[in-house]
């Protein structure tokens, strides 16, 4: 079955796996053929004696290529597998690494952030209180002397 482009376009690795797989199928089906155009041919030098029209069409036979081990393309697949499987563990930890950095300083920004909110909670108490003392002081000053 084959991929859509933009699956593939992801990576070159991926496109290298399919590659083999699909020369793998190809492979398979050319030896498919080529037993079935062997078995044909037997098929017709047996029937040869009678003569027949129908029997003397001439088929085509395909050699298996060769050179070509299904057994090392499985390697190499599994080899590019292998690879691919490594290089996106290393992405994943690189990126779980930088996720990690970031929380880390994220953390340090929530806690100066606390600081400083402490910070200005605890100078407005006492801006209150003062602003509560001096008001207070200018009761009772203009109190006693009001009275008087």
């Amino acid at each position: 079955m084959p991929l859509k482009r933009e699956y593939l376009d992801q990576g070159r690795p991926l496109q290298d796996i399919y590659m083999a797989s699909m020369a793998e199928k190809l492979h398979n089906e050319t030896q498919a053929l080529a037993l079935l155009s062997a078995s044909l041919g037997r098929i017709k030098s047996s029937h040869s004696s009678t003569n027949n029209s129908e029997y003397q069409s001439p088929i085509p036979q395909q050699a298996p290529p060769s050179g070509v081990d299904p057994q090392m393309m499985l390697h190499d697949r599994m080899d590019s597998l292998e690879q691919e499987i490594y290089r996106m563990k290393r992405k994943y930890k690189r990126r779980t690494d930088d996720m990690e950095s970031e929380f880390q300083e994220l953390q340090q920004q929530i806690l100066a952030l606390e600081a400083w909110k402490i910070r200005n909670e605890r100078s407005r108490k006492s801006e209150r209180i003062w602003i509560l003392m001096i008001s207070l002081s200018l009761a009772v000053g203009l109190w006693a002397f009001g009275a008087r």
